[in-house]
Formats: structure tokens, C-alpha cells, sequence
């Protein structure tokens, strides 16, 4: 059970230790990934920093609900900093397409460009032509950024 518990946790695991007390968890995450965490028993330390990685230690008082609650926090850190970085790649990869666009298209053709986010979208919408770029939400992820070419 541990084992699987930590394995989540990997590459970023480092150690896990009882001081006194307390349980320390302790994470290597890199410099620019965010790791507060708004829990009154958890202290967050950072206890390391070199060029690529800081060394940050989640303590908690040592009881099954402290083991529980510090392995919940920290994979949700891992998760929501993950997700972090998968959108800042995708929006890179849809500022080149952007740019690929631009540098193909008129500039009439790019004034005509309209981004509609359809789920917020009223009654006075206007029509979608081959120029509207449509975000809708995909049914399957529940993600908006679909284009629509159909010109209905």
C-alpha cells in the first residue's frame, strides 16, 4: 500500500520521515512549480534550493488522518502543477498555429476573425462563418477549443 502511495508521487519523491511527532514528506519540485497549500496541518518548508529544483518538506502531525491528508495534498500539488505545464505547452503550440495563420491569411481576413466561447455565448451571437473560431465543450473531456470550418 505504501509503495503504491509513493510510486504516484515519483519522480518528485525524495524521502519520508517521522520527527518527534510529526511526518515529514518530502517533495524535489522544480523552481517555477507552485506549491501552497491552504491546509492548517500542513507547514510547508522549503528546506533545499539549487538551479533546477527546491527541496520542500510537508509536515503534519504522524496519525493515519496526517499521512492521509499530506500524500492527498502533495499529489494534487503534483497534479495541479502538471496541469500547469500541459497548458502552457498548448498554448504555445496555438500561439505558432496563430502565428502560422497570420502569416498565411489577408489582413481582411484576420480583422474578420471572431472567437466565440459557446458555452457563454446569448441569443446574440453572431453567425459562425468560416472565420469564427468556435470553442465549444468536448463532450468527451469536457474541454473547450474546438475550431469550427463549417460556415453554417
Amino acid at each position: 500500500m505504501i509503495f503504491k502511495t509513493i510510486d504516484k508521487l515519483r519522480p518528485h519523491f525524495m524521502s519520508l520521515r517521522e520527527i518527534d511527532d510529526n511526518v515529514s514528506l518530502d517533495m524535489k519540485f522544480p523552481l517555477k512549480w507552485k506549491y501552497d497549500y491552504q491546509n492548517e496541518s500542513i507547514k510547508i518548508m522549503v528546506q533545499d534550493k539549487n538551479e533546477k529544483i527546491n527541496l520542500v518538506s510537508f509536515v503534519t502531525p504522524a496519525t493515519p488522518e496526517g499521512y492521509e491528508l499530506v500524500f492527498a495534498a502533495v499529489e494534487k500539488i503534483i497534479q495541479f502543477n502538471l496541469e500547469l505545464e500541459e497548458k502552457e505547452k498548448l498554448f504555445q503550440e496555438k500561439i505558432s498555429e496563430l502565428k502560422g495563420l497570420f502569416a498565411s491569411e489577408s489582413l481582411k481576413t484576420l480583422q474578420d476573425i471572431k472567437f466565440i466561447n459557446t458555452a457563454d455565448a446569448d441569443e446574440e451571437t453572431p453567425e459562425i462563418t468560416d472565420n469564427t473560431i468556435k470553442l465549444e465543450k468536448n463532450e468527451k473531456t469536457g474541454n473547450a477549443g474546438q475550431e469550427d470550418n463549417s460556415g453554417s
